[in-house]
């Protein structure tokens, strides 16, 4: 069953391969009868691209492609009350600036309109387009959920060298105390 954070991946027995790597489907639009999706690869700033339903949904039963459900982080699915109140601002203030693009998500999905969206929430906000796209994606990758706009610092920063770890680097030239 395809569904919106569904992730289809290519099949390896493909000889002419439809998507050369996974992709989530971001938005089902019936009106159309389109689905769009967005690459998981490392360029995370691109917009996702309408492709026809039909088509997707029968790669889907002819087995050229699978699906699988988007894993979502933990951290996206916690509570307000296991996060500091300056993550909180910091992701509704986020939050805001995207708004009024995922009230309106067909405008934004579909090439005609979706760039004048964000050129006019960008000179708005008085954030660059680029950002806003990023931000998207982030909420997208996210599994559409608003602690999808959390920044990730789990990776960040080094185990404590210690107090006996040798400093690194040029010495200080213009102090007072050399």
């Amino acid at each position: 069953m395809l569904s919106v954070n569904s992730v289809l991946i290519p099949a390896d027995n493909d000889i002419e391969p439809t998507f050369k790597t996974n992709m989530l489907v971001v938005y089902i639009d019936r009106q159309s009868r389109q689905a769009c999706l967005l690459p998981l690869d490392k360029n995370r700033n691109l917009k996702p691209k309408p492709y026809p339903f039909k088509q997707i949904e029968n790669f889907v039963e002819t087995k050229v492609v699978t699906t699988a459900k988007l894993a979502i982080p933990t951290l996206h699915l916690s509570d307000d009350s296991s996060l500091k109140d300056s993550r909180i601002i910091k992701r509704d203030e986020r939050y805001q600036i995207i708004l009024p693009i995922i009230n309106d998500l067909r405008s934004y999905l579909f090439p005609r309109y979706g760039h004048s969206i964000i050129a006019r929430e960008a000179q708005r906000r008085g954030v660059q387009p680029t950002a806003i796209v990023r931000l998207m994606n982030m909420w997208f990758f996210g599994g559409q959920t608003i602690n999808a706009l959390l920044g990730d610092y789990s990776q960040v920063g080094i185990a404590s060298p210690g107090e006996s770890a040798q400093k690194v680097g040029a010495k200080r030239k213009n102090t007072p105390f050399t």
